[in-house]
């Protein structure tokens, strides 16, 4: 009682008793706000002139909110899960664009000197602060969407002029405050959910999880229900990336077209030769089109504020004005929402059967998130990243630990055209323990592992990749302290419930007198809806120590 009654006495203060903006009115307007409503008639408020805070939200006359997702982004440890923003939709007669809407965003605050893995160390401990920022949204929108090539998707929430006010306010009072960051719970979508949760009855934070991942809180903010019956998630919007933009119009191409189209981005003199004029009207707007496309993906920020921009790019600008006038060939169709994919946490039960120790029962419990065959829509496709990935086998002899991967990161650009700028660079690194060889159930050590190398689409949903590397490992079964690996992968997934990925590979023993052996990994994914899936795994290894096992299994995703 004693804080509400300072409240109330600082909100309560004349209007002249402080400077402007500093008065408690100015700076917590969403308690003023809600005190106003809860004692009208009871209390006299004094009319306060606030001119920061006008200016903030008074002058743009917000009109809605909208949840903001930005796909995954594995080149940056804080944006592995994706990032949740706060978009302040502002009457279209205030402004020019929707880029020019407010957004409010949340993030650790340091100083960029810290490596990758003591960042993602002190994130998960708590060891940075974080804070809320604000900024025009076409800052985020060129960050993410152009920089770092992710999808966006803006989920307009059902609320009433009055909660559109009422969040702005809480949203204004929280800016610059600093709190405690911690990478899997108090997050970007954390805050963003805390600051709509001011609403009376709308609670978009998953229960029961010691963790809150972004696409997780539009999986909740999709099921939430106002006290009408109508959906908190008003509507959505896709906002596809410079790379997706590019990849839908090269993949509209013909097969004439696309030769065409290969031939303009070697030689710009392409545009007056005959296969290029053989073309009609609307195959030559679809290769200028794919060309201007190109282009955009492949130059960096630095390219285009310093103005060089490629010859074939203003020469594909200067056709495209002088076919006749037409809309883009291709636009990139949006996929499947975020909130309508499965949950991030994975369970598995089932048989394995060994050459080397028989058959056994296992269970898998994978905490986050998504593997190269049950990737969905707002993840990196044929990627993976996984965190807390434990199996477990049972024998009537006892319980054993199989396997555990703390952090698996599996990096993969699609690489579709083999072009300069999109040939598809992919990179793995995975810290945990696993038998020194598949097959060897006795032989577990500590390992850390990584390798790097390209990939290639080869067509829809087929994806080839070879890749070099190496592990350090604990010693076990004359194995040595690590190996240097070349392998090749191998994903086919023709649909989203169907998946195989193979990965084959030479390993050559570091620190002992063992040969060269070859590891086999199969594995076959077929999803049973959006709850469910069942998979087929099978490992070979050569040589002294090794073996085979095929391990058939059920999951269920939560």
């Amino acid at each position: 009682m004693s804080e509400l009654q300072a409240t109330l006495d600082a909100l309560r203060l004349p209007a002249d008793a402080k400077p402007d903006d500093e008065h408690a009115q100015c700076r917590f307007p969403a308690r003023t706000l809600w005190l106003k409503k809860k004692l009208a008639g009871q209390l006299n408020f004094p009319s306060v002139s606030c001119p920061r805070w006008d200016a903030w939200a008074g002058s743009r006359q917000i009109t809605s909110i909208s949840l903001v997702l930005a796909s995954g982004f594995l080149g940056n440890p804080a944006s592995y899960y994706g990032h949740t923003l706060l978009k302040f939709n502002t009457d279209p007669s205030r402004r020019l664009t929707a880029l020019q809407d407010l957004s409010i965003s949340y993030g650790v605050i340091e100083d960029g000197s810290d490596s990758p893995f003591v960042y993602i160390v002190k994130g998960i401990l708590g060891g940075y602060d974080g804070g809320f920022s604000d900024i025009e949204y076409y800052f985020h929108r060129n960050q993410y969407g152009e920089i770092e090539l992710r999808d966006l998707w803006e989920y307009e929430i059902n609320l009433s002029p009055d909660e559109v006010q009422f969040v702005s306010a809480h949203a204004w009072e929280v800016l610059n405050r600093r709190y405690q960051y911690f990478f899997f719970r108090k997050n970007c979508a954390f805050r963003m959910a805390e600051i709509v949760q001011i609403v009376e009855g709308v609670n978009i934070t998953p229960p029961n999880r010691p963790w809150t991942i972004p696409q997780a809180t539009l999986q909740q903010a999709g099921r939430e229900r106002r006290a009408d019956g109508s959906p908190l998630l008003k509507s959505v919007r896709y906002a596809p990336s410079r790379q997706s933009r590019f990849y839908a119009s090269f993949n509209a191409l013909g097969a004439q077209e696309r030769q065409v189209f290969f031939d303009l981005v070697a030689h710009e003199q392409a545009l007056t030769q005959a296969p290029y004029r053989a073309l009609p009207p609307e195959g030559q707007r679809a290769v200028v089109d794919a060309t201007i496309d190109y282009y955009q993906f492949i130059t960096d920020a630095a390219q285009r504020s310093s103005g060089k921009l490629h010859p074939v790019y203003t020469a594909a600008l200067a056709e495209r004005f002088r076919l006749p006038p037409a809309p883009k060939t291709a636009e990139a169709v949006a996929p499947q929402a975020p909130h309508l994919g499965r949950a991030p946490g994975w369970f598995q039960a089932g048989w394995m059967d060994s050459d080397r120790q028989g058959q056994a029962g296992f269970v898998r419990i994978r905490a986050a998130y998504y593997d190269p065959l049950d990737s969905d829509q707002g993840h990196v496709p044929y990627s993976g990243l996984t965190m807390g990935d434990l199996r477990l086998r049972f024998k009537q002899q006892g319980i054993r630990l199989d396997q555990l991967d703390l952090v698996a990161i599996n990096s993969a650009n699609p690489g579709v055209t083999g072009l300069a700028g999109d040939r598809g660079q992919v990179w793995q690194i995975k810290v945990g323990a696993e038998p020194v060889k598949p097959g060897c159930e006795d032989c577990l050590a500590a390992k850390l592992q990584g390798d790097i190398g390209m990939g290639r689409r080869l067509m829809s949903g087929l994806f080839l990749a070879v890749r070099a590397g190496g592990a350090v490992q604990g010693k076990r079964a004359d194995q040595g302290l690590g190996y240097v690996k070349a392998g090749t992968t191998l994903i086919w997934r023709p649909n989203p419930d169907w998946g195989t990925e193979i990965n084959m590979e030479s390993r050559w023993p570091a620190g002992s007198e063992q040969a060269r052996y070859n590891v086999l990994k199969a594995e076959w994914r077929y999803a049973l809806g959006r709850s469910y899936d069942i998979r087929i795994q099978h490992e070979h290894s050569s040589g002294e120590h090794g073996g085979a096992r095929t391990l058939l299994g059920i999951g269920r995703y939560w």
